[in-house]
């Protein structure tokens, strides 16, 4: 073994301590490579091999190498059996082939097997060998770190795909009792008599029921928002519908009073999943009703020359503090007056991330203790987009 080590900063040094193979088993090419590498590193420390043999020795017990200047033709074999050795024990190196003009056919392919570069004897100076070297080391940690990414893209994909199917499993575990529990309590609705005490009881048992069984459902489609089909299935449907659909889910027979809805168009077509429409305008109906014992207004505004349309819930809330409302659309972000209702924070999350892939936006003016504006932007069907752009025109 020879080891070098100068202080001086060559052009072309890299700063870096390598551990270099030479294997060759002339020894005026090993003299002349050593020389070579004198230029090439601060810190180098060169192991030396005379043949095929006495390489495979060196290359199994080396704890590290960083590149390989191996020879194509050497006393018991051709260097490139040593190709697969290399990548076996150190697959982070960077081979070097060292060939004569008329082994240029053999280089090649060993290139094919694995190595990175070669270098004809006799045809290079040492510029040309430093910068081999360089980009043969070059090539071989993108190719190294490629692969790290790769490995490590594959092990979140499984780890993903294990956490999803956990969760699917728990969510279902937890609606069967639920589904127990609520057939139970309608059966002593119906057995028992009813005292003011016991439909109360019996209103918050259904309500805390209802409310975890739309925690679990938030929690589905936020793991299963990353392959919703969105494009592919978008068609028009009619706004003025989708948003009384929305109105009478999200609003119990008791809250009516609250909740004031404006739309003065009998009909007006918008473009998208009127599914996801209505699970949006739902939510937003929802928690401005959940944070407000105030007035809550519904209300469509037309957007003439406009290719989206303008959908606002407001209420008179405890509202948003900056800080919060800056992380909105985040998961697991609740605002800091929420925290007396049930919840965890993914509603707001699903909404934005909804309305953003429909080719829509969810944008909130707030103030804590004051009023709460929520206006959702969702796209037109084109032709009343054109038809309204057309109008304006005239």
């Amino acid at each position: 073994m020879v080891v070098f080590s100068w202080m001086e900063n060559a052009v072309h040094s890299l700063s870096k301590r390598f551990i270099a193979l030479i294997v060759d088993d002339s020894e005026f090419d090993r003299e002349l490579y050593l020389s070579l590498l004198k230029g090439f590193s601060d810190e180098i420390e060169v192991v030396i091999a005379v043949s095929l043999s006495d390489a495979r020795e060196k290359i199994a017990n080396a704890d590290s190498l960083d590149f390989i200047l191996l020879d194509l033709m050497l006393p018991d074999g051709k260097g490139s059996d040593l190709i697969a050795e290399v990548q076996k024990y150190h697959h982070q190196a960077a081979i070097l082939m060292l060939t004569s003009e008329s082994d240029m056919a053999t280089a090649l392919e060993c290139m094919q097997k694995g190595a990175d570069d070669y270098l004809i004897k006799g045809a290079f100076n040492t510029q040309l060998f430093h910068r081999t070297i360089r980009y043969a080391l070059e090539r071989k940690r993108a190719a190294y770190q490629r692969q790290e990414l790769q490995l490590a893209l594959a092990h979140e994909q499984q780890l993903n795909a294990a956490q999803k199917n956990f969760i699917e499993l728990v969510a279902h575990e937890f609606k069967t009792p639920l589904a127990i529990i609520s057939s139970a309590l309608q059966f002593l609705e119906a057995a028992e008599p009813a005292t003011p005490i016991r439909l109360r009881q019996h209103h918050k048992i259904m309500m805390s029921i209802k409310r975890l069984n739309g925690l679990m459902e938030n929690v589905l489609l936020m793991r299963n928002l990353e392959n919703t089909p969105m494009a592919g299935q978008a068609r028009d449907f009619d706004g003025r519908r989708a948003m009384e659909a929305a109105y009478a889910y999200a609003v119990q027979p008791q809250e009516v009073q609250r909740v004031h809805m404006l739309c003065h168009e009998d009909a007006f077509l918008l473009h998208g999943h009127a599914k996801i429409f209505e699970y949006v305008v739902a939510n937003l109906l929802q928690n401005a009703l959940k944070y407000s014992s105030h007035q809550v207004t519904l209300q469509y505004e037309k957007n003439a020359n406009a290719s989206m349309a303008s959908i606002m819930i407001t209420d008179q809330g405890v509202g948003f503090s900056p800080e919060i409302l800056s992380a909105i659309g985040k998961p697991f972000v609740r605002g800091e007056g929420t925290f007396t209702e049930s919840g965890i924070g993914l509603g707001l999350y699903l909404v934005t991330q909804f309305a953003e892939r429909s080719g829509g936006a969810v944008y909130i003016c707030s103030d804590t203790d004051k009023e709460t504006k929520v206006v959702l932007k969702w796209p037109y069907a084109r032709q009343a987009s054109e038809a309204n752009q057309y109008k304006t025109g005239d």
